[in-house]
């Protein structure tokens, strides 16, 4: 009896630690998503996803036409990808590494995701939660095979007839489909998000990819992809390709433009053209001028800028826990302004972050040493044109007038 009583206590603890257990990783998980603005854009389990900035530009997407005028409406950010059941699909490390240090995945997509100050703790705190708040996953086959060299020609010419190229390219590999930038945007709407398949053998485990093969909504109800008609050893051969087969030739990445191609151009430039480039994205964000109501975003640090006034624009940024002003228009140290800094900063994250189709460089996706340089301008979207940079660099070596 008391060997029992004991027993029962014993067990009784057990479930109570890794109860606690499981609550710890609930809570440092939301603490790293919240501080880091995660939900922001993604729809994640434990948050609302209509609160957030998707959910935001989707309501506006979805507003009808009034009278001759259109309503303001958002035209990036309004699909991203769902994290709700990311777990049960790719590596936890791949995706730990992802979070720290993100590159592109999906070449139809102009957004990106920013490479935020996330800590390795952070990383493993956020997948823990998602792992935790995730369903459990369909079990993979055990008896799945390895990949093997001897399937890979038949898996392409599979892949290629069951028309996947449609949506998705495989590095930069010619399937003869005649596949190019106009089928792709003809496809918008169903390829939007498809991955760039060449990275499935950094995402997935072999068996996890074929079970996404064979029926992508038993692994996640919510996913766009449709279930191929395949049988079970073509979509064996399929997943070998992926694991194994050529992604074509390596594309070098175009160099990013630098200070000296910004020549001032002959013309008087005033605020005026310079605000309309600021308010196509800029200002969304960049539009605060004092601490009152500047909070931490995306776990970077409070910094109030205000992009859609001269006034404010010639105020330069302000740093709430310094309690100082920085000029965004005067160079230092040598360099260009601040504000021309972090919008070439932007073209020199391009390879890494916008990698369009059919010009992968075909570099791995995971890097041992995260870049250390601060973030570039317009953060999680394309660099602005060159002609644009121009015009704001003409503007300010012109005395930046009203």
């Amino acid at each position: 009896m008391a060997r029992s009583c004991a027993a029962g206590l014993l067990a009784a603890a057990v479930l109570a630690a890794t109860d606690l257990a499981r609550a710890d990783v609930v809570a440092e998980g939301r603490e790293a998503i919240e501080r880091l603005g995660c939900a922001e854009c993604h729809e994640m389990p434990g948050f609302d996803a209509r609160s957030g900035c998707t959910g935001c530009h989707q309501s506006l997407a979805r507003r009808l036409r009034v009278g001759v005028r259109r309503i303001g409406t958002a035209t990036h950010f309004v699909r991203v990808p769902d994290l709700s059941r990311v777990t049960r699909r790719l590596r936890r490390e791949y995706l730990e590494r992802y979070v720290q240090d993100p590159h592109d995945v999906r070449p139809h997509l102009e957004e990106s995701m920013p490479r935020l100050p996330v800590s390795p703790g952070e990383a493993r705190a956020i997948i823990a939660y998602l792992a935790r708040m995730a369903p459990p996953a369909p079990e993979a086959e055990p008896s799945t095979p390895p990949p093997d060299r001897s399937r890979v020609e038949r898996g392409r010419r599979v892949f290629a007839a069951a028309g996947c190229p449609s949506c998705h390219v495989f590095g930069n590999a010619d399937f003869g489909m005649g596949a190019d930038g106009r089928l792709y945007r003809g496809m918008r709407a169903q390829a939007l998000l498809a991955p760039n398949l060449r990275y499935v053998r950094e995402r997935l485990e072999p068996a996890r990819a074929l079970v996404w093969i064979l029926d992508p909504a038993s692994v996640d109800p919510q996913t766009t992809m449709p279930r191929p008609e395949l049988n079970a050893d073509d979509a064996v051969a399929v997943r070998d390709f992926l694991f194994l087969g050529d992604p074509g030739p390596a594309v070098v990445a175009a160099r990013p433009p630098e200070l000296s191609q910004l020549t001032p151009a002959s013309q008087p430039v005033g605020f005026a053209a310079v605000r309309r480039i600021f308010g196509r994205s800029c200002i969304h964000c960049h539009a605060h001028t004092t601490a009152v109501g500047t909070v931490v975003g995306l776990g970077f640090a409070p910094m109030a800028l205000d992009l859609s006034t001269w006034q404010g624009v010639q105020a330069g940024a302000f740093r709430p826990w310094s309690g100082g002003r920085r000029s965004i228009l005067e160079a230092t140290d040598g360099g260009p302004p601040p504000l021309i800094a972090r919008l070439l900063r932007r073209h020199a994250e391009a390879p890494r972050d916008l990698v369009p189709i059919f010009r992968d460089h075909l570099l791995p996706g995971s890097r041992r040493v995260r870049d250390a340089a601060p973030v570039g301008m317009p953060l999680g979207l394309p660099p602005l044109p060159l002609e644009d940079l121009r015009l704001i660099a003409t503007w300010i070596a012109q005395g930046a007038r009203p």
